[in-house]
């Protein structure tokens, strides 16, 4: 999905601002995540689109969708994305950007954390764990293991309690990744 993809499935949006602000976060996000690639061999800059596919096209919500990973790869942090993008999109950002290795990297703290920054950050979480499902065949077997394991016992039930629009979708992806694993 290229920019004017995403702009499209947002419909008209009159707004110069709005599209500018969608604009500088695809781009600041291309950037960030420029050479890296996903073990199914993706650029990663192409999985922050999934994150961008959320439902709800309100220029913050796509713009922390774009933005989900960046402070976790070194890109800027939440006071450059504040004063970039405003502090709704900081706040969602810093809400999506999992705590450092070791820790509760992607953990029930983590999912907790989400759920706590409301349902546009939920949306966005889920939309990337359904674009992580689509490609999680390319992982290691622990590796893959581990995440069909955390979708179906940390996400699935984010997406019944907070996000029940989203489920069915979660739902089968997870049995498709589950029958090709």
């Amino acid at each position: 999905m290229q920019l004017a993809d995403l702009l499209e499935t947002c419909g008209p949006l009159s707004d110069r601002a709005a599209v500018g602000a969608i604009s500088r976060a695809y781009h600041l996000a291309r950037r960030a995540h420029a050479g890296q690639t996903r073990s199914d061999g993706r650029p990663v800059w192409r999985h922050v689109l999934g994150g961008g596919e959320v439902g709800e096209c309100s220029p913050d919500a796509v713009a922390a969708a774009l933005l989900h990973d960046v402070i976790e790869v070194g890109g800027p942090g939440r006071e450059e994305i504040a004063a970039l993008f405003g502090p709704q999109v900081a706040r969602l950002v810093a809400a999506l950007t999992k705590p450092e290795r070791g820790a509760d990297s992607g953990g029930a703290d983590y999912v907790w954390q989400v759920a706590a920054a409301g349902p546009v950050a939920v949306r966005i979480k889920l939309c990337d764990r359904i674009d992580g499902l689509r490609s999680v065949a390319g992982r290691p077997v622990g590796a893959r293991a581990r995440f069909l394991v955390q979708t179906r016992e940390q996400y699935l039930p984010l997406a019944r309690e907070h996000a029940p629009e989203l489920l069915e979708l979660l739902e089968r992806e997870l049995a498709r990744a589950l029958r090709t694993a």
